[in-house]
């Protein structure tokens, strides 16, 4: 249903506009046969910013609380069947607090952005549903890219000795570093680390550099002789970059 020449907005409104539009209709059929009201209710969490199993805990728990071995054993089920993936930060440190997604980024965004719609499309306010969605688009858009480009760096590292891309974080959550090229997980040899900034109207410059290279030394086997990466539609524009790749380059790299 996405026609020739449609903006991201254009098709959203289109959609949100219609409750038997594909986009509307498709996720009920797919989720409601095959998972149960506590899968659903993590699979939700997740999708709506939950990353963490605390931060999952809560949003599920409701009055009564979330027993942490019910939610281990929903979240083991969901990460088997692929539906939910979990995330370990990479350094050459043990990695023990992962954080959680949901894997397909079309699934993520019919249960953070839809879902909660289904209301209001069907009293025929589309108009505040798409509204909401395109307000974050952009940001939504950029973390929902990242698995892809991580596969894409990891792939024109290859040469470099890189055999995992990831990303890392400290158990507070905050910095984080969106690269993170190793030899292994958990790694010897941290190959890069690098930002990603998905957008089109700027590339990547010495702000972004030296943020970059702020949060870099809190990684584990990060030393000041470690090459720094960036990766932005509208290219880099900063001489401390070993390598800068386009969204042309990802697309060349993946099969």
């Amino acid at each position: 249903e996405w026609r020739p020449g449609d903006t991201a907005t254009a098709f959203l409104r289109r959609s949100f506009a219609s409750p038997l539009s594909a986009l509307v209709a498709t996720g009920p059929r797919a989720l409601d046969p095959e998972l149960t009201p506590l899968a659903r209710d993590v699979l939700a969490a997740v999708a709506r910013g939950a990353g963490t199993f605390t931060a999952i805990q809560q949003a599920c728990g409701g009055s009564g609380g979330l027993k942490a071995a019910s939610l281990s054993r929903v979240l083991s089920a969901l990460v088997a069947a692929r539906a939910i993936a979990q995330d370990l930060p990479l350094s050459t440190a043990d990695a023990r607090h992962p954080r959680y997604r949901v894997a397909d980024p079309g699934l993520a965004f019919w249960l953070r952005f839809v879902e909660p719609a289904l209301p209001e499309i069907d009293r025929g306010r589309a108009d505040l549903a798409a509204a909401r969605a395109a307000r974050v688009w952009a940001t939504w858009r950029d973390a929902a890219v990242l698995p892809l480009v991580r596969d894409a760096v990891g792939r024109l590292l290859a040469d470099d000795g890189a055999q995992v891309v990831g990303w890392w974080w400290p158990r507070s959550g905050s910095p984080a570093v969106d690269l993170v090229a190793a030899d292994a997980r958990p790694a010897g040899r941290v190959g890069a680390v690098g930002v990603e900034a998905w957008r089109t109207d700027r590339p990547l410059g010495p702000g972004d550099v030296d943020a970059l290279a702020r949060d870099a030394v809190a990684v584990p086997g990060v030393t000041a002789a470690t090459p720094l990466v960036g990766v932005c539609p509208a290219g880099a524009d900063d001489p401390r970059l070993a390598h800068a790749w386009t969204a042309d380059d990802l697309l060349a790299a993946l099969p």
